[in-house]
């Protein structure tokens, strides 16, 4: 039988601190909070990044450090969901 369904994007929820960097600008409050190859979400307070806003996050875990181009694709009350400029599979997979 074949299926219609698209497939289905792996995603974890994390809780990891993030930095936004857009412009000259860099700013601390974010934490990731769902993350997949392509995108992440972010939980931010005091910040309003219209959509299609390019940025840079900077992610620092277990030793490890990724600096990846972003853009804005959603917002939501409590945040914005981020698309990765490209899929980031590794970074799903250290986290």
């Amino acid at each position: 039988m074949r299926s219609d369904r698209a497939t289905i994007t792996q995603r974890r929820v994390i809780d990891l601190p993030v930095f936004i960097r857009y412009g000259k600008r860099r700013f601390r409050g974010a934490r990731a909070c769902m993350l997949s190859a392509e995108g992440i979400e972010l939980r931010v307070q005091a910040l309003t990044l219209p959509l299609g806003t390019q940025v840079e996050l900077e992610l620092n875990h277990a030793g490890a450090s990724w600096r990846l181009p972003a853009q804005v694709s959603h917002r939501a009350s409590h945040g914005v969901g981020l698309s990765f400029q490209d899929p980031q599979p590794q970074l799903l997979a250290a986290l």
